[in-house]
C-alpha cells in the first residue's frame, strides 16, 4: 500500500470530509494563498508605486456606497491607496510572518518537549518552568517591546529592512511552550 492509499485511509481523512466547516476552511485559506500569491496580478494596483498613488483619491467610500467608485471597489484610505490592492499585498506579508513563526516554534517546541520529556528529571523542570516563565507573557507585548528596542537601535530604516525575520523569530521563540508541553 502505498501512502496515498494509506492516507485515503486514515481516520484523519475520514474525519476531514465529513467536516464541513473544515473544508470550508481549507477553501478559504486556499483562496487567500492564491489571492496573495498571485496579488501582482490580482490588484488594480502596485500599493508600493507611488505612481499610482493620487492624493486626490483620498478617503472614497467603497463601490456599493452612494459617494464609491468602481474603480475603487474597498475605496482608498488618507493617502489615497487603493484598499483591495493594500489587502492583498498586505496578506503576503501576513502569511510569510504566520507560517515561518508556526515552522519556528513547532521545531523549537517539539526539540525542548522531547528533550526534557525524555531526560526527566531537573532537566524537564527547567525547560518546563522556563515555559511556565514564557507563557506569562503576551508574545504581543514581547514583540512590541522588542520591536521599539531594535528600531532604536539600528534606526527606522534598517528596521523596515528587518521586520520580517525579526516577527518571526519573537513570535516563535516566544510561542514554543504550546508545542513543547503537548510533546513533554
Amino acid at each position: 500500500m502505498n501512502r496515498l492509499e494509506s492516507f485515503r485511509e486514515s481516520f484523519l481523512w475520514y474525519s476531514f470530509k465529513r467536516d464541513r466547516i473544515a473544508i470550508a476552511s481549507l477553501l478559504v485559506f486556499l483562496l487567500l494563498v492564491l489571492s496573495a500569491t498571485f496579488a501582482p496580478l490580482i490588484a488594480p494596483y502596485d500599493p508600493y508605486d507611488p505612481h499610482s498613488i493620487d492624493i486626490m483619491n483620498s478617503e472614497i467610500p467603497p463601490a456599493w456606497e452612494a459617494e464609491g467608485s468602481r474603480e475603487f471597489l474597498l475605496g482608498t484610505d488618507s493617502q489615497g491607496r487603493d484598499m483591495l490592492s493594500t489587502m492583498l499585498y498586505g496578506m503576503r506579508i501576513s502569511i510569510i510572518i504566520g507560517l515561518g513563526a508556526v515552522a519556528l516554534q513547532a521545531v523549537l517546541g517539539v526539540l525542548i518537549g522531547l528533550f526534557a520529556g525524555y531526560h526527566g528529571g531537573r532537566l524537564d523542570s527547567f525547560f518546563m518552568r522556563a515555559a511556565d516563565v514564557q507563557l506569562s507573557f503576551s508574545y504581543l507585548m514581547v514583540a512590541i517591546f522588542l520591536s521599539a528596542i531594535l528600531q532604536a537601535v539600528v534606526g527606522v530604516a534598517k528596521f523596515g529592512e528587518i521586520a520580517v525575520p525579526f516577527l518571526i523569530l519573537v513570535i516563535g521563540f516566544s510561542q514554543w511552550p504550546q508545542y513543547a508541553r503537548t510533546v513533554r
